[in-house]
Order: structure tokens, then sequence, then C-alpha cells
């Protein structure tokens, strides 16, 4: 009866865990190093989240059971083994020691959670049932704060900030529309992420996923009151999110959209000729969406920034080829390169210009040595053919994330973007035999 108890207790944290995966509630630390021209940055401060203990907790309650029959693989041991003496060289190199060791923390914590979905195989449905809910919630407050036009005021238990359209650095949308005099602003959604490109991200990485397991459960339907209630669920959280992912007003996050409908596309077209031909109608649809949003609303000025700080990272690389400026330690190295630019104290807007900044061509080439093993997942995530189509729909969101990184940061150095992408990569290994 104990074991049992642990055994659902470890379980019962992960699910936890899923379910509020997009909520950012936490306490923030401010040491010295996080502050860069004695401003406090986010990104570089010691943070506890409410998930972060869930996933502690998680963890905790899996090595209590374990604790007699653990049993460690030599790969683990060698990898493991091999990261270790690496964050060591990566800390004792870096500009900024302390930031570098809390970068390596939330490394670890990601690499646990990947290697925790592997080995107990969690059951998809349920998770994917859980990230559904997860997508339907933060739809209906995206949509509430875009209807106000302001926080609500009352979900800061969920890591939601208090702000309105009028805030100092509030993301806002123009929207500049032919025959309309002058250039309103929205407010973008945020819901409890960090900043609407955010929440897009997360919104448009799973829309695929939920499209096809309701495709799915449709055609397979039976009638009775569980399948009606399914296929219910899904449609809710398919069109909300869709509605929100709107109002985000995020270009990257829209073509993540339609590349992951391009996905399933791919998967129906020749399996399922009135699906596909639904599916295709909704990806064009998507991409005239996108392509009239983003004429309704040029951003040359966001361009400019982020070519800034890409180029920034390239300077980095640069001068500290070999071992970069250590880990995390990007933004507080960026005053030095980009002095014209010092208040946009942001990333690199690309995960891998950022990865050659911090951690130079021995921590790519280490990287290179521990992913070239799986070379063939790059075939798989082309494969029309994958029997399993829950695996290919996951392949296709890491692919995704993959894609995302060319433009944005959050899927590394972002909480909820870290977690996400950690719990596909685990998803894929652990129902993938291949």
């Amino acid at each position: 009866m104990i074991h049992n108890s642990r055994l659902n207790i470890h379980r019962l944290f992960f699910y936890l865990l899923v379910l509020f995966l997009p909520t950012q509630l936490g306490y923030h630390f401010w040491p010295d190093w996080s502050l860069v021209l004695g401003r406090r940055i986010d990104y570089l401060s010691p943070t506890l989240f409410f998930t972060d203990i869930l996933l502690v907790l998680m963890l905790a309650f899996w090595a209590i059971e374990k604790r007699h029959n653990m049993r460690l693989r030599t790969v683990w041991v060698s990898t493991t083994a091999i990261l270790v003496l690496y964050a060591i060289f990566s800390v004792a190199t870096s500009s900024i020691p302390q930031i570098t060791a809390y970068w390596w923390v939330r490394f670890l914590e990601c690499t646990l959670l990947v290697l925790y979905i592997k080995e107990t195989k969690p059951k998809t449905g349920k998770t994917i049932v859980l990230l559904a809910a997860s997508v339907l919630y933060s739809s209906v407050i995206a949509l509430a704060q875009f209807i106000v036009q302001h926080t609500t005021g009352f979900l800061w238990v969920l890591g939601e900030r208090v702000f309105n359209a009028g805030t100092p650095g509030i993301a806002l949308f123009s929207a500049c529309f032919p025959g309309v005099n002058g250039c309103p602003l929205f407010l973008r959604s945020y819901a409890t992420f960090p900043h609407p490109n955010v929440l897009g991200g997360y919104i448009a990485l799973l829309l695929p996923l939920f499209i096809g397991i309701l495709l799915y459960t449709h055609n397979n339907r039976h009638n009775n009151t569980k399948t009606s209630f399914s296929i219910l669920f899904y449609g809710t959280s398919v069109v909300l999110g869709t509605i929100a992912l709107l109002a985000t007003f995020s270009r990257s996050a829209w073509v993540a959209a339609v590349i992951g409908v391009g996905g399933l596309v791919y998967r129906l077209k020749s399996k399922h000729g009135k699906i596909g031909t639904t599916i295709a109608a909704l990806f064009c649809l998507s991409a005239i969406t996108l392509i009239v949003f983003s004429a309704a609303a040029p951003d040359t000025q966001s361009y400019e920034l982020r070519k800034e700080l890409n180029m920034a990272a390239v300077r980095m690389f640069i001068q500290h080829p070999f071992v970069g400026v250590g880990s995390g330690a990007f933004i507080s190295n960026l005053p030095a390169v980009l002095p014209t630019q010092y208040y946009y104290l942001q990333p690199a807007h690309n995960i891998y210009f950022l990865l050659l900044a911090e951690v130079g061509l021995v921590g790519v080439a280490l990287i290179a040595l521990s992913v070239v093993s799986r070379l063939k997942v790059i075939v798989a995530f082309l494969n029309r053919d994958t029997k399993n189509t829950v695996v290919f729909l996951i392949r296709t969101s890491i692919f995704v994330i993959l894609l995302i990184g060319l433009v944005d940061h959050y899927p590394v150095t972002i909480q909820q973007g870290r977690l996400l992408g950690s719990l596909l990569l685990g998803m894929w290994l652990s129902n993938d035999s291949g």
C-alpha cells in the first residue's frame, strides 16, 4: 500500500506540473550579479518557481520509490561525467561564474524532467489532456485581458502580472488598417506568461497536436458520452486557443502555427482525402491571416533591435571563440559590445547565435557529439508514414521549436519554454522506440 501511494504521488506531481506549466508564480532573488547597468534583469535573477517545487517533489518521490532498484546505465554515467566536467570548466572560465552556475542548475532540471518521462512513461493521453486544459485556461485569461485591455488583477496566484495598455514598456499592437484614421494601439495578450510571444509560441506548438487528436477521435468515434466530451473538449481548446493566438499578435507564433498545421497536411493528405482537403484549407487560411496581420502592423523597430542583438552575439563569439562568455552571461556582456542599445537588455533573438556566444566552439562541439547519434530524427520529421500519429505530431512540435529558435530566445531562456521543450522531448523518447 505504501509503495503504491508513493508511486501515485510522484505521478500526481508530474501531472500537476503539466497542468500548471503556463504559470510563472515565483520568488525572485536579486544578487549583485543579476543587475546590469544598475537595472534588475529578470533573465539573470535566480528564481524559485512554483513549477520548480512541483518538479523537485516529483523527482524526490520517484527517487524514494526507486532507491532499492535504481540501475545506472553506462551511457548515463559516462554522459553525466562529461557534462559535470564541462559544467565545472564552463563555470571556471565564465565572465560571470554565478550566472553560469545558475544556468547549469536550470539545465540539470530540464535534463532530469526528460529522464523522468523517458523512464517512467506517463500516460500520453492524460498528459495531452492536461496540456489542452492548460491551453484552455490560458486562452480564457488571454481573451479576457484583450477585451478589457488590462490584466485581471486577481490571478497573481498563477503568476499574472499587473499592467494595462498604458504601462511603460508593455507590448502593444499598432493596428494600421486601410481606411482607418490613425493607428490605434491594443494591448497584446500575456495571460500568465512573461511576454505575448511566449504565450503565442506555447499555443502554436500545441494546437497541431490537439487538432490531430481531435481528428483521430472524430474518425474513430463511438456513440458514447466519453467520445462526445473528448471532441467537445479538444474542439473548444482549438477554437479558443486559435483566437487567443491571434490576440498575442506574435508573428513568429503565427508562423509556427502555420508550419505545425502544414505538418498535419503532410501527414493526412495521402490517408484521408476529405480530411486532408479540410486541413489544407485551414492551412491556407492561416497563411492568409498571417500575411494580412503582418501587413497591417509592420514592426521595423523590432526587426532592427533583433538584428543588433544577434550581431552582438556574433561579436561576443569572435572575441571568445572557444569557450564563449559563459552560459547565461550574454546580457551581462551586452553593454560592452552594444553600447548604443544598452537600454534593450535582452538575450539574442536566435538560440544558435546565443549558444555560440555563451559556450563557444567547445560547447557547440560537445552538443554536436551528443546528438550526432540521433541524426535519423531529421529523416523521421519528414516521414509521413510514421505509424504512431502522436509521435509524428510531437516530433513536428519539437522541429517547430527549433525553427522558432531562429527568431526568438524563449525556448531556452524562459521557464515555460524550457519546460515545454523538455516535456515534448521526453514524450517523444518515451513513445518512440526508433
